[in-house]
Order: structure tokens, then C-alpha cells, then sequence
């Protein structure tokens, strides 16, 4: 579900996005699909905490 979300919200907003991409790689975040492999690896690692 949240693949699906990036990917319709990166969408909406082009051209805007390609900027968007452009900054997070300049600041060495993640963005897009490399955003959603972060995702999932976080929340494989925190579902089984209590």
C-alpha cells in the first residue's frame, strides 16, 4: 500500500517531482522507489517490537 501512495502522490505532481527528486538526491535522501525499499525494511524491523 504505501508503493502505491509514492507512486500515485510522485504522479499528481509532475513536472514538479522530477525537481522534487533532483533535491532529495542532492541531499542524500531517499525518494520514489528507493523511499519505498526504506519503508519496507523499517517496518519489517519494527514489527514485532512491543
Amino acid at each position: 500500500m504505501p508503493s502505491r501512495l509514492i507512486v500515485t502522490e510522485e504522479i499528481k505532481d509532475l513536472p514538479y517531482a522530477t525537481v522534487w527528486v533532483e533535491f532529495c538526491e542532492r541531499m542524500g535522501v531517499p525518494s520514489g522507489q528507493s523511499l519505498v525499499s526504506d519503508l519496507s525494511r523499517y517496518q519489517s524491523s519494527v514489527a514485532g517490537r512491543d
